[in-house]
């Protein structure tokens, strides 16, 4: 798997979000310390995903080309590809994880119901 184009943040923001030990526990699937095969499909899938996510909210109201020049829509998916990559092998995800999670999706379905607008972004009508 490969990153969609329009993706929203880069492996290297989660990196520096979350830190490189972070990011290899959530990869190593058979925790041999390294993140080798297929494991690093783990990241671009989660980063895929937050990037939908944030898109079918927020696309709603704004173009997924102007979402991905916005630092906001980045933080989104920044913190909910975390998430995601938290809980790739049923593993619960840090509870600031899901709290991050939880005020992310806040923040995207006051976007859906437009009480949240996107700074320095113009609605599509």
């Amino acid at each position: 798997m490969a990153l969609i184009a329009n993706a929203l943040c880069t492996p290297t923001e989660l990196e520096y979000h979350f830190g490189a030990t972070a990011l290899l526990h959530w990869q190593d699937h058979n925790d041999n310390n390294a993140v080798d095969g297929n494991e690093s499909l783990a990241l671009d899938d989660a980063i895929n995903w937050a990037s939908g996510v944030v898109f079918s909210h927020a696309g709603q109201h704004y173009t997924q080309s102007d979402l991905a020049s916005s630092d906001m829509a980045k933080r989104w998916a920044i913190s909910l590809a975390g998430y995601r990559l938290g809980i790739t092998r049923g593993n619960p995800a840090p509870e600031a994880t899901v709290n991050e999670y939880d005020r992310v999706i806040a923040e995207l379905n006051e976007v859906v119901d437009c009480w949240l607008n996107v700074p320095g972004l113009t609605k599509i009508a």
